[in-house]
């Protein structure tokens, strides 16, 4: 947040900006430092945003250059006994090295550019957890682009052998991108309810997981949220195990080679911007201590004050952040030596009384 230094104590006070809806009956506070974490519930959304405006890059790039993409799904099975810390290790090594070996060089000699990759996590109580990956795979040929994405499953499957993880190639799924690069053939008809494949790629925030057996992350959290023990301690492993998850990288060759340089990775210390709708303006910043005085019952009254005295009154946001300071509902100011202590209230009359 926004500070500054306090002589008087020696220092740094936060400020916190606030907006107020041109309503006048709403009120938020933004320029606070966001966690960036894509299982955040204020930085999720953004997250998403953000990672469905790159894979919509990388597709409207693709199309402008007459390329073709394969979208494939990458699974591993699991128990409920599985640790998410586990699988996150086992998988993501596995996938770096399915870009590995003489039948992925073959294909890239060929015409295979690579791959865009983007991890999702579900739940549920009677499977656990089920981490898999979405990929783009993109070629300069529909016949390299298929033969890449079935030799990329085979060796998924292979490879997870090989560090003792099951699967079969019966349940990896790849399918071509149809239809102006903006739906799939025929994959999740019902479940895409008509997004479009960037959407898709960008949804885990949104998208629910398979009811009852199966639950989205922000599922848990809304468990958690309402007393659910299980709900609480699954969503508190999933933030352990994929904290630091790379969200989005482009690798600087398929960049290059789609024209994308300017497009940034997405990390969770890429920068978080705030979402302000259009009907909202920031009056002014408050100290951190009487912002955080307010109550949360106080606050539509807070907002009818500064867009009354503010926005309609042109009145001084100083005075204006006076005006708020009398709504603190945390009584420090009538603890002893405040402003409304009776003994100092008292001594300021006798004061008035002995000029008079």
């Amino acid at each position: 947040m926004d500070a500054h230094y306090d002589p008087a104590h020696d220092e740094f006070r936060p400020r916190v900006p606030l907006s107020v809806s041109t309503d006048g009956e709403r009120l938020r506070y933004s320029g606070l430092q966001n966690c960036g974490s894509p299982r955040c519930p204020r930085c999720a959304p953004v997250r998403g945003i953000q990672l469905s405006e790159r894979v919509g890059l990388v597709l409207d790039a693709a199309r402008s250059k007459g390329l073709y993409v394969q979208f494939v799904t990458l699974t591993a099975r699991h128990t409920i006994r599985t640790r998410l810390a586990d699988m996150r290790v086992a998988l993501g090594d596995v996938y770096r090295r399915c870009w590995d070996g003489k039948g992925m060089a073959r294909l890239k000699r060929e015409g295979l550019l690579g791959g865009v990759r983007v991890w999702e996590t579900t739940d549920g109580p009677k499977t656990g957890w089920h981490l898999h990956a979405h990929v783009l795979v993109i070629s300069e040929t529909a016949e390299n682009c298929e033969e890449a994405a079935q030799h990329l499953k085979s060796r998924w499957v292979d490879l997870l052998a090989k560090r003792g993880w099951k699967s079969s190639l019966q349940v990896q799924d790849s399918r071509p991108v149809t239809e102006g690069f903006q739906q799939l053939g025929a994959y999740g008809a019902e479940d895409l309810k008509g997004w479009g494949i960037a959407a898709e790629m960008a949804g885990e925030w949104l998208k629910t997981g398979k009811r009852p057996d199966r639950l989205s992350v922000p599922e848990l959290l809304a468990l958690a949220h309402v007393g659910d023990e299980w709900g609480a301690r699954r969503y508190a492993e999933a933030v352990e195990a994929l904290a630091g998850q790379r969200m989005f990288v482009l690798g600087p060759k398929l960049k290059r080679l789609l024209g994308l340089d300017q497009v940034q990775d997405l990390t969770e210390e890429t920068k978080t911007p705030d979402l302000v709708p259009d009907d909202w303006r920031e009056m002014g910043r408050v100290e951190g201590e009487v912002w955080g005085a307010i109550g949360a019952e106080k606050r539509p009254a807070a907002a009818r004050l500064i867009y009354r005295k503010g926005l309609k009154e042109g009145e001084p946001w100083p005075v204006v952040v006076r005006r708020l300071g009398r709504l603190r509902g945390d009584r420090r100011d009538r603890l002893p030596g405040g402003v409304n202590d009776p003994m100092m209230i008292l001594r300021r009359l006798l004061q008035r009384s002995v000029r008079l």
